[in-house]
């Protein structure tokens, strides 16, 4: 029985990189539901300083009261769609602790939420690298014993790697 050892570096290949894609889905959905929650604590800020009496409760009058988020970068002129690609950028940058500051957080309560998402989003690269490391390991490490057996060898070793 002879196994051809290109078929099982493609399979393995095809393997890693399937694994690679769940992990970059994973980035992007947490990247999403990130900004979302963002957005969403960000307008509800808005929305509270809005409908109460500001100078009672910021010592200041409307005007003079501290810049939002949401104000500063127009989310309320921008489309869904432009809103969208702003608040999955912001995400993204801020979990991957990149953070250009371009769009950044302008009031202290937004800061706050801003600094426990950098906490989080330190918490969650370190995770999802450390997982695209160990995947990267295997597959090494895998080659490594395969250069190393006879075609029968390299069939089992092939079939337990990929029942993992």
């Amino acid at each position: 029985m002879d196994i051809d050892q290109n078929k099982i570096e493609d399979l393995l290949i095809i393997s890693y990189t399937l694994k690679t894609l769940k992990l970059m889905i994973i980035i992007m959905n947490i990247t999403y539901f990130t900004g979302i929650f963002f957005l969403a604590l960000c307008e509800m800020v808005h929305d509270f300083l809005e409908n109460i009496e500001v100078e009672d409760f910021l010592d200041q009058s409307w005007d003079d009261r501290p810049d939002m988020f949401i104000d500063t970068f127009g989310f309320h002129s921008n489309s869904r769609k432009e809103n969208l690609i702003i608040i999955f950028y912001f995400a993204f940058t801020s979990l991957s602790t990149v953070g250009f500051g371009d769009y950044h957080p302008r009031g202290n309560i937004e800061r706050m939420i801003g600094a426990f998402i950098l906490l989080g989003g330190v918490a969650i690269f370190s995770l999802i690298m450390g997982n695209f490391i160990e995947i990267l390991q295997e597959f090494q490490k895998f080659n490594e014993e395969i250069s190393d057996g006879d075609s029968l060898t390299q069939f089992f070793l092939a079939i337990k790697y990929l029942n993992q």
